[in-house]
């Protein structure tokens, strides 16, 4: 079936979908598991990771079973997925880090806003003292709130290397602030 479906056989990819995406079928009971807190998007992303399932068929090797494979894949994929939803709770988080205009909201009281704006515009004006390459990997690690192999794999790095990178350019940034009460 999986040298079927590499070739685009559309049967072959629709009797694929049905064994593992419709009532009872693994993917479906992988990504609708409680565990993983889909909630409402569950159906949405048991369509996402069949296309995942079908783009990572390639390095299918037959000596596995497939089940196993589809459960390796899916799995891999709602953790990616825990992940990313992770990363965009933790940017928001960070909504006073970048831009200047971030973290202020109408609720606030006058001084608060004023406090939040002038912090925020002395972050900024430190990171735009650092290197191209620190304001970057501080922009992927703190505002997107990407891992540090996600950031090892855009920036072309070892894992290690965005860990000491990543202590080097907060070491130089704190040298950059004012102090620590400031923030």
């Amino acid at each position: 079936m999986v040298a079927l479906c590499l070739r685009g056989d559309e049967r072959a990819i629709s009797c694929l979908y049905e064994r593992y995406c419709q009532g009872d079928g693994l993917i479906c009971w992988l990504v609708h598991n409680p565990r993983w807190g889909f909630g409402e998007d569950a159906d949405d992303l048991v369509q996402e990771a069949f296309l995942s399932l079908l783009k990572s068929l390639p390095g299918f090797l037959s000596e596995v079973p497939l089940d196993n494979y589809v459960y390796i894949v899916v799995l891999r994929f709602c953790i990616s997925e825990l992940r990313k939803r992770r990363a965009s709770k933790r940017g928001r988080n960070h909504q006073d880090f970048f831009p200047i205009t971030y973290g202020v909201s109408g609720e606030d009281p006058p001084d608060l806003l004023l406090e939040k704006r002038e912090r925020t515009q002395i972050l900024y004006r430190a990171l735009q003292q650092l290197p191209q390459e620190s304001q970057q990997l501080i922009r992927m690690r703190w505002y997107e709130g990407l891992s540090p192999k996600e950031v090892s794999q855009r920036m072309g790095i070892p894992v290690k290397g965005v860990y000491a990178k990543e202590r080097t350019a907060l070491l130089r940034l704190r040298k950059l602030l004012p102090s620590p009460q400031v923030f």
